[in-house]
């Protein structure tokens, strides 16, 4: 019999077994009925809000005709492997790792098709019939079409594997059926007692905060460790960049950049009052001018700016004056024999001899 289990995630990002059923075939009908009773087992007989399988045609029909409400993605891990698979071994060494980025980081469904209609009109993958297969059904594996809908970080089928996986270790094939069930409770139990365990920690344990942000503060009182440790690893990163480069097509960007300015010129001015004050009347000036640049008003900018031009006070550097106590700059050997001056003779007011020295007084 095809063992069918229905696998997800929990709040500590643990694998969970929601339920399973033993079908005799993989038929749509027989999908159906699985899915039916699934819904009849569920509490208030809630529906799924997505379902991510791999590209079965029979799953495929029966999850539209028993779950229309519900997103069915495609598994974007099986999809990317069959990529060595279904592409000539050339263009995949050149040009798979460009194509995992188009689909993984494009933001939006048109920054995917464009770059996407771009790699393909420009190498010869646009002769591939199986990439334009996937391209067609676009909406149900690529992230940027599907991220509208919660899916708790699953983008592939991988929980099913490891749910396997971890049932691998208490069932087997040779199983009799009550066997069977006696070894799947136990093996759920087990899985249970995890999550318990993570409870408790959750209960007993209070995540270390790394900023002074009023959010990571609340959202370690909200989240589970599991949870908040990614949370807080996002958030840490998200404050690690400032953006330095504007671009007149990105409106994001520059708006990040004027507003850190804009920020530091607040903490600046809210010092003092005499700053508040000053800087308030100056918003308002600033605003006014802002406005006017857009009605081409060079001349009264440059009228501005030169008015302020002249107001402004030029100050010059000090002089540096040695304070008192000061010590003595050390000096170099070369230094210090330039600077000492040469002896002279009291005899005769020369240097190179003294009064005992002197030619004079030798010769007699």
């Amino acid at each position: 019999m095809v063992f069918g289990p229905f696998v997800g995630v929990n709040h500590h990002g643990q694998t969970v077994i929601f339920g399973c059923g033993l079908l005799s075939d993989e038929t749509t009908e027989s999908f159906i009925w699985l899915f039916t009773k699934f819904i009849e087992a569920m509490p208030n007989h809630a529906v799924p809000g997505v379902i991510i399988t791999d590209q079965d045609d029979a799953i495929a029909r029966a999850i539209s005709m028993v779950f229309p409400l519900t997103l069915h993605r495609f598994c974007m891990w099986h999809i990317l492997n069959k990529f060595s698979e279904k592409m000539n071994v050339v263009l995949y060494n050149d040009q798979y790792h460009r194509l995992v980025h188009i689909i993984k980081q494009s933001e939006s469904p048109a920054e995917f098709e464009q770059q996407w209609i771009e790699i393909m009109e420009t190498t010869e993958l646009g002769n591939n019939e199986w990439l334009s297969s996937l391209f067609e059904i676009r909406n149900r594996w690529v992230p940027a079409y599907v991220k509208h809908v919660f899916a708790a970080g699953m983008s592939s089928s991988q929980r099913s594997e490891s749910g396997h996986s971890f049932l691998k270790k208490y069932v087997d094939k040779k199983n009799s059926l009550t066997d069977f069930v006696t070894r799947f409770n136990r093996a759920l139990v087990h899985q249970r007692h995890e999550e318990l365990a993570a409870n408790h920690i959750d209960l007993t344990q209070t995540p270390k905060v790394t900023t002074a942000l009023m959010m990571e503060n609340q959202m370690v009182q909200i989240y589970t460790k599991k949870i908040f440790l990614l949370f807080q690893n996002e958030l840490v990163q998200s404050n690690s960049y400032i953006c330095s480069k504007r671009s007149s097509s990105d409106e994001a960007k520059v708006h990040n950049m004027l507003s850190y300015a804009a920020s530091d010129l607040v903490d600046e001015g809210s010092l003092t009052d005499a700053r508040s004050t000053f800087l308030l009347s100056e918003f308002q000036s600033l605003r006014i001018r802002v406005k006017y640049i857009e009605t081409g008003g060079d001349v009264g900018m440059s009228r501005n700016r030169n008015s302020s031009l002249e107001e402004t006070q030029v100050v010059c550097d000090h002089n540096p004056v040695r304070a008192k106590g000061c010590g003595k700059r050390l000096k170099s050997g070369k230094e210090k024999a330039l600077s000492q001056s040469n002896r002279q003779c009291r005899a005769c007011g020369t240097s190179g001899h003294d009064n005992r020295t002197f030619p004079t007084l030798q010769n007699r």
